[in-house]
């Protein structure tokens, strides 16, 4: 097995602490999960859980079957969540990493996960499509 050690800013480790503890792994297990995940993308593969309405919406916005206009590219690429769900998401991680998220909380943070890895997912197809 190969050793990588990658050097991060002190907030990006932060919040990678934080959805972690969210998912109850550690921040290593789930860096090797989005690194897996990132090597399924390219290659083509799904990179979502078996969550239904995240499938369903993959096939929804199956960019490969409806083309993609330069328009339609571009305004994908340019998505992120707007700055109050991207503070949420740090106040989020903040609890996760005090180990003091609710249920609902806990449930709040995976949807903000899942539909980050949807949209990276799209942008990813997108970048593909342009190349």
């Amino acid at each position: 097995m190969t050793q990588l050690i990658i050097q991060i800013p002190d907030d990006l480790a932060r919040g990678l602490e934080g959805i972690a503890a969210a998912q109850r792994k550690s921040v290593e297990q789930m860096a090797l999960d989005r690194l897996q995940s990132l090597k399924a993308a390219t290659a083509g593969e799904s990179i979502f859980r078996p969550e239904p309405h995240i499938d369903v919406l993959r096939r929804v916005f199956d960019l490969s079957r409806h083309g993609v206009s330069a328009a339609l590219a571009e305004s994908i690429l340019a998505l992120d969540f707007p700055e109050e769900d991207a503070a949420r998401v740090d106040e989020l991680n903040a609890r996760a990493n005090e180990g003091t998220l609710t249920g609902d909380e806990h449930a709040e943070l995976e949807a903000y996960i899942n539909i980050g890895d949807l949209l990276a997912y799209w942008q990813s197809k997108v970048r593909q499509t342009l190349q």
